[in-house]
């Protein structure tokens, strides 16, 4: 959510005077809200409940501001914020361009819709409000008196405007006391006045039209992180049944290498941010193998590090994207990560654990070779559709340009980590003849977490390196299950233990392994 600020916003007519005369003439059909001040200031007590009867308010140092603070605290902007009303919801705006604002602790880029409940926070260690919505009896304008009503008019409604319309407050308050518009007989002063609203109203109405128009253009480029943010994907967990571990399978001992291979969990992180993903805090994580080499490497496939790998949740067919696997939304997300990861948005959090230990490391750590990596324009739109009502949800236009990680032997990542570990034997990964027994440990499906890898075997299906799978290893069956990729493929040698492959993934019921021999 932190970034680029909004375009300055600007306050409304029909916004702040126009929904003020509602709320004093038409009071049981609008609904407001309350912001709470949590800190005190010279306009403000902590503990004091402001109750908002507009469409459209300031927050800030001005004193053109509905919701002000003084001059003391200093990372306030003069006009910092703005919430405004979106037909039965309210929007938190971003509107100063050198003090962030917070929304439960967390930057507001542009815009956010608020919930019952939230903290607005103007700039970090500046002050905080609780946005509360009333419910029940309260829910309504028409359970504040007259008298508050006047008060809170004269504050939201006119304070932008008072220098304009210092006159025009008053007649008002005489209009809603007498229960008439008397103030129509005031003189051709006061038509001249209304004469200027109206035509101020109306080029309002003018630009805000403009202003939705761009944002509607605009919309693929500002408002991709708040899409993303504001769709949740559904998680689907296959239900898997889990083996046992099994220390010495076939009567073959290699737990002497479980210390040095881990599970590792990929939390994708928007501006240092993680995804959350559902009510319940949920984050969307990816899960895979590395192992650590002797040689001061720790090592997996790039699909596990990488947003430019399709997984298993679309493929892209002439321009077009083809969702797999019946998610949608979750097709809708991954292609947003790879997009926003193209702008430098997207970053990973990865934590490792093994029976050795555990450690952390970040995307920035990662080495790899991105040569193989392709870009695919697309020819016709993506559209997330509701069912129901044929609205489109969500949608990636056509033009939009999507990255596609390079395949084959390009299908490596290492991050340079210090510490015992595997060794490599990389003369012979490239040189192994058909028939070789491989020996596979790894996390398929997240099984034991990086308490004891599983053990499984492949075949060399044919000498050295296949043509056929970009220059990789050809395995005779497939142990390439989800959570295997990037565990480390052994033979037995003389010398012990030795890593020749990494796991890549399957063609056709056929392993494919990186060798260890393209890894620097």
């Amino acid at each position: 959510m932190a970034g680029q600020t909004t375009k300055p916003y600007r306050n409304t007519l029909s916004g702040s005077i126009g929904a003020g005369m509602g709320s004093l003439f038409n009071p049981s059909g609008r609904k407001y809200y309350i912001l709470e001040h949590k800190v005190s200031s010279k306009y403000h007590r902590a503990g004091e409940s402001q109750e908002i009867i507009v469409d459209n308010i300031e927050l800030g140092r001005d004193s053109h501001c509905q919701v002000r603070f003084d001059e003391s605290f200093k990372t306030v902007s003069r006009h910092h914020a703005a919430i405004v009303r979106d037909g039965e919801n309210w929007k938190l705006i971003q509107i100063s361009h050198t003090n962030t604002t917070l929304l439960n602790g967390r930057p507001v880029q542009t815009e956010w819709y608020l919930q019952n409940g939230d903290e607005i926070q103007l700039s970090i260690n500046g002050p905080k409000l609780g946005f509360i919505i009333p419910t029940g009896k309260k829910a309504t304008v028409g359970s504040i008196g007259l008298t508050r009503r006047l008060s809170l008019f004269r504050q939201q409604a006119l304070r932008p405007y008072k220098q304009a319309i210092a006159g025009l407050a008053a007649l008002l308050i005489v209009a809603a006391l007498g229960g008439g518009y008397v103030i129509y007989q005031q003189g051709e002063q006061l038509k001249d006045n209304s004469k200027q609203l109206a035509e101020a109203k109306e080029a309002n109405a003018k630009n805000e039209k403009l202003i939705a128009e761009q944002k509607k253009l605009l919309s693929n480029q500002e408002g991709v992180l708040d899409s993303l943010k504001k769709l949740k994907p559904k998680v689907v967990t296959k239900v898997i049944e889990r083996p046992s571990p099994t220390p010495k399978p076939n009567g073959i001992d290699m737990s002497s290498c479980y210390p040095y291979i881990y599970h590792i969990t990929a939390i994708p992180l928007i501006d240092g941010e993680p995804i959350q993903i559902d009510d319940e805090g949920h984050i969307m994580a990816s899960v895979g193998t590395g192992f650590q080499l002797a040689e001061g490497k720790f090592v997996t496939a790039r699909h596990v590090t990488s947003p430019y790998y399709t997984g298993n949740s679309y493929y892209i067919a002439d321009g077009k994207i083809v969702p797999v696997g019946g998610d949608i939304i979750q097709t809708y997300f991954c292609l947003m990560l790879n997009i926003l990861a193209q702008q430098g948005k997207v970053s990973y959090q990865f934590k490792c654990v093994s029976s050795g230990g555990s450690f952390e490391f970040t995307s920035s750590s990662i080495k790899e070779n991105e040569g193989g990596d392709q870009t695919v324009t697309l020819k016709e739109a993506f559209r997330v559709v509701n069912p129901n009502t044929e609205e489109v949800i969500a949608e990636i236009p056509a033009g939009t340009v999507i990255r596609r990680g390079g395949s084959g032997v390009y299908d490596y990542s290492y991050i340079n980590r210090k510490g015992e570990g595997l060794k490599a034997n990389r003369e012979i990964s490239s040189q192994l003849k058909q028939g070789t027994k491989l020996h596979v440990l790894g996390y398929p499906h997240g099984w034991n977490k990086g308490e004891a890898p599983i053990y499984s075997e492949a075949i060399c299906s044919k000498d050295g390196l296949s043509k056929d799978l970009g220059g990789t290893i050809m395995a005779s069956n497939d142990n390439t299950e989800g959570g295997n990729s990037g565990g480390p493929i052994f033979i037995q040698s003389s010398d012990g233990w030795e890593v020749v492959a990494i796991v890549s993934g399957g063609n056709r019921a056929k392993g494919r392994f990186v060798p260890i021999s393209v890894v620097p």
